[in-house]
C-alpha cells in the first residue's frame, strides 16, 4: 500500500519526533511505501529516514 505523509519539515521537540520514527517503522516494517514531500528536515526526514530504516 502506498501511503502519503506530510507533516512539518522544521526541527521539532522529542515529543513529536518518537511518535513520527514509531509511525515510520510500522510503515516499513510491514512493507509499504512512502510517498512524501521530498523534505530532508524535520519530521519529514525523520518519517523517511524510519521507513528505510525498517
Amino acid at each position: 500500500m502506498n501511503i502519503c505523509v506530510f507533516c512539518s519539515a522544521a526541527e521539532l521537540d522529542a515529543v513529536y519526533t518518537e511518535p513520527a520514527r514509531e509511525f515510520a517503522e510500522l510503515i516499513g516494517k510491514r512493507g509499504h511505501s512512502l510517498v512524501w514531500g521530498g523534505s530532508d528536515v524535520g519530521l519529514m526526514k525523520v518519517v523517511a529516514d524510519g521507513v528505510q530504516g525498517a
